[in-house]
């Protein structure tokens, strides 16, 4: 179960890796997750800033009227795939 300092490492992580990069693609493992949201609608975009608010991210894909949030409750990670290469840091 990832605690307050782990959250904080993903937001850190989060802002290293995606902070201004254009988001070609939305991959979602679990449909479950984002239930009838459309997650697609961040292609072409890019992250602006992150926020962190107890163990919830709050990314901001543009002019702050689209934000993805990010809940890590109980075995929440965040990773990140590299398109150019296909592999995960």
């Amino acid at each position: 179960m990832p605690e307050l300092p782990e959250v904080e490492m993903y937001k850190r992580y989060f802002e290293q890796h995606a902070l201004g990069q254009t988001i070609t693609r939305v991959r979602v493992l679990d449909a479950r997750i984002c239930g009838t949201r459309k997650l697609d609608q961040l292609a072409g975009r890019s992250f602006q800033r992150v926020r962190r608010h107890g163990k919830h991210l709050f990314a901001d894909a543009g002019a702050g009227d689209l934000w993805l949030h990010m809940h890590f409750g109980m075995s929440g990670d965040l990773t990140r795939t590299c398109a150019c290469s296909g592999s995960s840091t």
